[in-house]
């Protein structure tokens, strides 16, 4: 189990919506920092692993390879803002598009749906 005094010695003082992997090995959460996968019964030194992905309500694809999430386009504009998928393996963050909210896999991993503002 993930302690409190773990995640305020890496800066987060709290976590948002998680969302375990279709494995059940990983959870990705999100935080006021950034966003953050926490490996279950992984080693204790290097069970929580921050992301270079900040989004609200980060969501696993089907096969547990890559996450999805938002900036919200109604409170930042510009090119920070919009639909980001983060790829588990190579570590690196694509922009997919430029507005909506909420997104997620559809079953078959290779699209995705969200709501337009």
């Amino acid at each position: 189990m993930t302690t409190r005094c773990e995640l305020r010695r890496l800066g987060i003082n709290n976590l948002y919506i998680p969302n375990v992997s279709p494995d059940g090995r990983t959870i990705a959460v999100q935080s006021e920092k950034s966003d953050s996968l926490i490996h279950l019964g992984g080693p204790r030194d290097r069970r929580i692993e921050p992301i270079e992905l900040n989004v609200t309500a980060p969501r696993w694809s089907p096969d547990g390879s890559k996450i999805i999430g938002s900036i919200d386009t109604q409170t930042l504009t510009g090119p920070n803002a919009g639909i980001f998928v983060y790829s588990v393996a190579d570590r690196r963050t694509e922009k997919v598009y430029h507005t909506g909210v909420r997104p997620q896999f559809l079953p078959g991993g290779r699209k995705i749906v969200f709501f337009e503002k």
